[in-house]
């Protein structure tokens, strides 16, 4: 009797087992949706068409063409002969890259004077390594990682059937030789076109010798001023930036101070949206005021450019454009603990000067610590244009005399800009022509009126409107 009870039971349960089975596989069990989890993304969404690459901001700010006899000319962003002098140039293979001691001034003044040869005029220092990794250069070869450029001279020798290149780096008095392959034709094309552009557009060398030098334009020429529309950035774009330089906008907290201006900060990061003046600044307070690392060699142009690629991206053709080399020597490579770098925009080849236009980074170590950048920015069109005379070199010369801290012979750079006049009353602008002199030497500039010849400025220091 016990054992049929056992026989029975199992025999039911494992009845039971069979349908609950079958259950499972023929009944669809109905799920209710679950809402997902919401994360915070404070990365802010750039659009593409703001984000800007190496290749785009490390062209160099002009090419002089040497046809020969003391005779020049010079191209700048967007002209025909700039695009087409470029497009040669990526074209080139360097061989045999190395150090050369013969390139002193006497072989300077044969490449500019005698020619023919091809300036190409960088407004930063680059390094070998970033000058490939832009697609600027191609190098069959490894790239010394001390090597700096910031003006490459493209010729050709008698007794040579190859071009050759010269890289030379003021700041250093360096220069690296090398030997160039590129379609002949080309670059035959190049001096034929530069020829033809020096009878309508010379240009004059001035200068005292390779460090101290640069070219104006023998006569008067012309030139478009500009007045645009400012147009302010839209508080939920605004919102957004803010958010995008902190990990947790919920840790965050805003102070609103007597001027308007607000601060967010996070304990470790601070922005600072300024009303008076008009411009949004973050600081990372955490590495500001520690003890940076050693630096990695020349990883600041890159690093700055994605971190403004991420916070607000640019507007416009924008160049790189290093304001200050760190307090390291002159020898080390890469970045130092007070590096900064700002990001020029530029209006028919010429760079426009002023805090509206421009993006400022800073550096400690191997990171961006600091930025600086308008909130406003120009309208895609100006409201109106007006041709204007610019002064020829000769008056650019005489001008120097009226300021008392520079002088001539010591004068490293002169190069025509748009001064970016604000008005407080109206949120409109003024782009005016002007010369930019240079003094790198003892740290002094001055702004001369490009169209009147007036000295608008001129001090010890960076100079208004560059800083």
């Amino acid at each position: 009797m016990r054992e049929q009870l056992k026989t029975l039971a199992l025999t039911a349960l494992v009845t039971i087992s069979l349908l609950l089975s079958l259950g499972i596989w023929s009944i669809t069990p109905q799920y209710e949706a679950l809402d997902t989890v919401e994360f915070d993304n404070n990365a802010s969404p750039v659009n593409p068409s703001l984000q800007r690459s190496l290749r785009n901001v490390t062209e160099p700010r002009a090419i002089v063409a040497h046809v020969g006899e003391d005779k020049h000319t010079a191209v700048f962003p967007g002209q025909s002969l700039y695009d087409t002098a470029l497009h040669v140039l990526r074209e080139a293979s360097f061989f045999d890259l190395q150090i050369t001691s013969d390139f002193d001034n006497d072989a300077w003044q044969t490449l500019v004077k005698k020619g023919p040869s091809i300036q190409f005029e960088f407004d930063t220092r680059l390094s070998g390594q970033m000058m490939e990794d832009a697609e600027l250069l191609q190098f069959t070869s490894r790239v010394d990682p001390v090597m700096q450029c910031q003006t490459l001279y493209l010729y050709k020798t008698s007794e040579d059937s190859d071009l050759r290149a010269v890289f030379y780096d003021a700041i250093e008095d360096r220069a690296y030789l090398a030997r160039a392959v590129l379609p002949k034709e080309r670059y035959a094309y190049l001096l034929g076109a530069a020829s033809e552009a020096v009878k309508t557009n010379p240009y004059a060398m001035y200068g005292h010798g390779l460090n101290r030098n640069f070219f104006l334009p023998a006569g008067k020429s012309k030139v478009t001023q500009y007045n645009y529309d400012a147009v302010a950035q839209p508080a939920e774009q605004i919102e957004r930036l803010v958010d995008s330089f902190f990990f947790d906008k919920s840790l965050t907290r805003r102070v609103e101070e007597r001027d308007g201006s607000q601060i967010f900060t996070d304990g470790s990061r601070l922005v600072r949206i300024s009303q008076p003046e008009r411009v949004i600044e973050y600081r990372n307070i955490g590495l500001s005021t520690s003890v940076a690392p050693a630096p990695e060699p020349d990883i600041g142009p890159a690093k700055v450019l994605a971190f403004a690629n991420d916070h607000g991206g640019f507007s416009g053709h924008v160049l790189l454009h290093e304001r200050a080399a760190g307090d390291r020597a002159p020898s080390q490579a890469g970045t130092s603990s007070n590096d900064r770098f700002e990001f020029r925009q530029y209006v028919d080849g010429v760079p426009l000067i002023g805090q509206m236009t421009s993006v400022y980074t800073g550096m400690t170590g191997n990171e961006v610590t600091t930025m600086q950048r308008s909130r406003y920015t120009l309208a895609p069109k100006p409201f109106s244009t007006a041709v204007k005379e610019v002064i020829a070199g000769p008056d650019v010369i005489k001008a120097v005399e009226h300021f008392p801290l520079l002088k001539l012979n010591k004068i490293s750079d002169v190069y025509l800009a748009y001064l970016v006049e604000e008005s407080a009353l109206t949120p409109r602008v003024t782009l005016r022509p002007v010369w930019v002199l240079i003094q790198a030497e003892d740290n002094r500039s001055g702004l001369l009126d490009a169209v009147t010849g007036e000295p608008l400025r001129g001090e010890e220091g960076a100079l208004l409107g560059l800083e």
